[in-house]
């Protein structure tokens, strides 16, 4: 008896943590591309920028690829981005030892 619910409990506990599992796993593929998206805009911004101040394409993309690690908005996405990161491998951790627990002991 005693057995068996402990098997229940780890397995209400395993899918608990697969439902945080696919929410974390969303949240990152968001951020994910938000970030790119941002990236992608300022490189079109920075690479505008410096076209109409009549560089040519070249140099334009030059100064916008060495600019582009320099903006706030980008570093605090990029914070976003790995706090989802560590926060997907810590569930991750916890899914897989449920897992293993369950299914392959």
């Amino acid at each position: 008896m005693y057995y068996n619910d402990d098997k229940e409990s780890a397995y209400n506990k395993y899918l608990k943590c697969a439902w945080n599992y696919a929410n974390s796993y969303i949240n990152f593929s968001n951020e994910l591309e938000k970030y790119n998206k941002i990236r992608s805009d300022k490189l079109i911004e920075y690479k505008e920028y410096y076209n109409n101040l009549l560089f040519c394409d070249y140099t334009a993309n030059k100064y916008a690829y060495r600019l582009i690690n320099k903006s706030i908005t980008l570093q605090n996405q990029y914070k976003n981005l790995e706090y989802a990161q560590n926060k997907l491998k810590n569930i991750d951790d916890t899914y897989n030892t449920l897992y293993n627990k369950l299914f392959l002991d």
